[in-house]
Formats: C-alpha cells, structure tokens, sequence
C-alpha cells in the first residue's frame, strides 16, 4: 500500500476533519491505492500505540475529486453526522471552474436547480431523464437539487460555488453539464474536455458546517480550492 501522511484540520475524541487528495479514494481502496480510512487509522493507531481505531465514513467525495471531509472516530459520531446528513442538516459546499458560461454573470445570489438523474451501474454513468432519450430499464432515477451561483467570470470559463442539497452519483458533475458545458477537466461529462490532455478535475469541496457530536456545537470549515 502506498502510505500518506492526511492532512488533519481538525481532530478531537470523537471526529477528524481532514482534506482528501484528489484520486485518492474515500474509503475501500484496492490493491496498492490508499484509501483515506485506512490512512486516518494508520495516523489515530500512531498516536495510541499501534491499537487499530474505529474510524467511519459517512459521506463521500468522488475519487478524483479533493476536499474537505469530515470522519467519525466513534459509532456514537457515526450515527450523528449520518442523522444530520438525512435531515440535511450538514452543509457542504463545494467550488468548480466551468466552460460554456456565456449567458450567466456572476451573482451574490445563489440559483436552485433540480433535474431527475438516472444512474446506471453498470456503466457508471449518470444524466438527466430527458425526453427523447432511452433510459436503461435497471437504471435508477432519483431527484438531485443544488443551490448555484458564479463568483468569477472570464470569458466563457467561470468559477462556480455551489451548495449541495442531494448526494446523487457525479451529480455536481452531471449538473454543470446540463447548465454550462461542464467542468474542466471532466473527460466523462464535459464534450469542451474530451480531445484535450486534462486530466485534473476542477472540482472540490471548499466548506463543511455541521454539528459537533461530542458538544452540540456548531463547527464551519473552510478551504480555498487549489485551482485559480
């Protein structure tokens, strides 16, 4: 396994707030690929002793896609995040730099969008269940809805903030795509991205706020993307 030392923005008895690197998976990495649960039991084992921790996945980035993440240390802080999640309570908040934003300038104002994506498992692929085109009789359709609004502007590429109401499959990514072009760097949804050498998606979450489990606070984490 290839190790990395995480970094840690946070971390208490019951949570650690920390960013995950792009491409390296949430949780259950195979083979040689670290994955960033056993990365984080690897850093609580080194500080206890070598005992193995319990450390909980309880929501999830992409993974080619960095950011924030918070992971329990306890099932007790594993259940509260996860209630917070289901009663949409946890924000998270996430920045993308776009192509094909001709139309729409930047705004303080966030704009609602919802579409029904269908998810197909078996080729990994998500859209939005339009007329005319052939959905798979296996596929899931589910509601996805965001809150969006464009913080800067330059020609037809902008950077897009964008607050996450549903945790459909790539739905940011699906999104974007139905709204501009996509995001840059996306060779799966974005038609500007598949004849060019990016490899890099410019998507990340930039903002978690969520409730303490060990005291009932409110917690708000913040991190500029590291892309321009």
């Amino acid at each position: 396994m290839i190790r990395r030392s995480p970094e840690i923005l946070y971390e208490d008895d019951c949570i650690i707030v920390c960013v995950k690197p792009a491409g390296v998976p949430s949780e259950g990495g195979k083979g040689r690929t670290a994955d960033m649960v056993s990365l984080l039991k690897n850093h609580v084992a080194g500080k206890t002793g070598g005992h193995l921790p319990y450390i909980a996945c309880v929501h999830r980035l992409d993974v080619p896609v960095a950011g924030l993440m918070v992971y329990a240390k306890t099932r007790e802080a594993a259940a509260s995040l996860s209630d917070q999640i289901k009663k949409h309570s946890f924000e998270k908040e996430y920045v993308c730099a776009v192509t094909g934003a001709l139309e729409t300038e930047a705004s303080a104002t966030f704009m609602e969008r919802r579409d029904m994506l269908f998810f197909d498992h078996k080729t990994n692929f998500s859209g939005v269940v339009k007329e005319g085109i052939k959905v798979f009789d296996k596929a899931e359709i589910k509601e996805a809805k965001l809150l969006y609004r464009i913080i800067a502007k330059d020609g037809d590429r902008a950077l897009v903030r964008v607050k996450l109401l549903t945790g459909r499959h790539h739905q940011i990514r699906v999104q974007m795509a139905e709204i501009f072009h996509g995001i840059e760097g996306d060779t799966k949804y974005n038609p500007d991205e598949r004849e060019t050498d990016s490899h890099k998606l410019k998507l990340e979450c930039c903002h978690l706020g969520f409730i303490s489990p060990s005291n009932g606070k409110k917690l708000n984490f913040d991190r500029e993307p590291s892309f321009d």
